[in-house]
């Protein structure tokens, strides 16, 4: 199964090892994708993630190196205007800034993998029922 991973799930398995966002993405056999913007939040939150993490620097580091294995990062520059637009439409009134995982998981045919439950909520309100659940 195609799975969108948002970037609350990345920095989740970063914080804790092991943990089960690691194990779903160590062990399930699901192909996980992330939009190449989360390099950018990555490297933008790395002080906060390895402050906050029960981990020294260079075990996040080698937990991030096995991620990025892992992970397919899908370039946003691919993924069609239409599907832009109806992400748009599932997410203009809860939160904006998951656009792109949403326009991926709709690009790709995925399911999205988020642990942000306002987002759920409001994406269920508009119809959208693909998430997954490890």
């Amino acid at each position: 199964m195609k799975v969108v991973v948002d970037s609350n799930i990345i920095f989740s398995a970063l914080l804790r090892s092991p943990n089960r966002y690691c194990d779903a993405i160590f062990l399930s056999g699901d192909e996980f994708y992330t939009p190449k913007f989360m390099f950018v939040e990555l490297f933008k939150y790395r002080t906060r993630i390895v402050e906050q993490s029960r981990l020294s620097e260079e075990e996040v580091l080698e937990m991030l190196y096995r991620l990025i294995l892992n992970v397919h990062f899908f370039n946003e520059s691919l993924i069609s205007t239409r599907n832009f637009l109806q992400a748009f439409q599932l997410v203009k009134e809860t939160d904006r800034k998951d656009l792109v995982f949403v326009a991926l998981t709709i690009e790709i045919q995925a399911k999205l993998w988020t642990s942000d439950q306002v987002l759920k909520n409001g994406l269920i309100e508009k119809g959208f029922n693909e998430f997954y659940g490890p």
